[in-house]
């Protein structure tokens, strides 16, 4: 999960840098919060838990979606900006599936289910 942790960081990095390159406007502006909440999911995920880890898996590929529709359109954010975010998430929303998988599954062989 440490992995996904730092894939996490990467992404609100990336959407702190499309802050900044925004001139911190609107648009901008509601990438912010984002970066914080990330922080704080990045923390949990490199400290093992799953719970989080389940919410993390759910918010990025909801993360990857909406910023390569982001990437459409007439932005004042870089289009590879978005692109990039929704690469990033959606590795770890990858990473994140086989982890939960292996985890998961291991448990149920234990279990002889």
């Amino acid at each position: 999960m440490a992995f996904a942790a730092f894939l996490v960081l990467t992404s609100a990095a990336l959407h702190l840098l499309g802050c900044v390159l925004s001139g911190f406007v609107q648009e901008g502006l509601v990438l912010l919060p984002v970066v914080g909440l990330y922080a704080v999911l990045a923390f949990f995920l490199w400290r093992q838990s799953r719970t989080i880890a389940y919410v993390v898996f759910i918010f990025m590929l909801i993360g990857s979606l909406g910023s390569w529709i982001a990437s459409g359109g007439i932005n004042l954010i870089p289009t590879w900006i978005y692109l990039a975010i929704a690469l990033i998430d959606l590795v770890c929303a990858i990473v994140l599936f086989g982890v939960l998988w292996r985890s998961w599954h291991s448990t149920r062989v234990i279990e002889g289910r």
